[in-house]
C-alpha cells in the first residue's frame, strides 16, 4: 500500500493483493519510524460504516473502509473519495501501467 498526504488530503493507494487481503477482513498497513517515533497507517475493512470514516490514535492512523465499498470495487474507475472533517480521505486502485512495445 503506498501513502500520500498533500495538504488536507490522504491517499491511499491499493494494489490487486492487498485488496484481496481486505476481502479476507485483514488489514492493510505501513509503518513510518520518525526520530524513534513510529506512525502506522491502517487501512481496515469496516463492516459497521457506510462511508469513509477515519480515527486517529498513539500514532495510528486507521481509514476505515465500508465492506460494500469491495462490491462497487470492479465499477469504480479510480477509486473511492469523501470529505471527513476537514479532511478528504481518498481510497485509489493502483493501475497497472501498460507497457510500450
Amino acid at each position: 500500500m503506498k501513502v500520500r498526504i498533500e495538504d488536507q488530503r490522504i491517499v491511499y493507494r491499493l494494489n490487486e493483493t492487498e485488496r484481496d487481503l481486505l476481502q479476507e477482513n485483514k488489514s492493510v498497513s505501513v509503518k513510518l519510524s520518525i526520530g524513534g517515533e513510529d506512525i502506522a497507517y491502517v487501512l481496515l475493512l469496516d463492516k459497521e460504516c457506510k462511508s469513509l470514516n477515519y480515527s486517529y490514535s498513539k500514532g495510528i492512523f486507521t481509514l476505515h473502509f465500508p465492506s460494500a465499498y469491495l462490491d462497487r470495487w470492479e465499477s469504480e474507475k479510480i477509486g473511492f473519495e469523501e470529505k471527513v472533517d476537514d479532511l478528504y480521505l481518498v481510497v485509489e486502485k493502483d493501475l497497472k501501467r501498460s507497457k510500450k512495445r
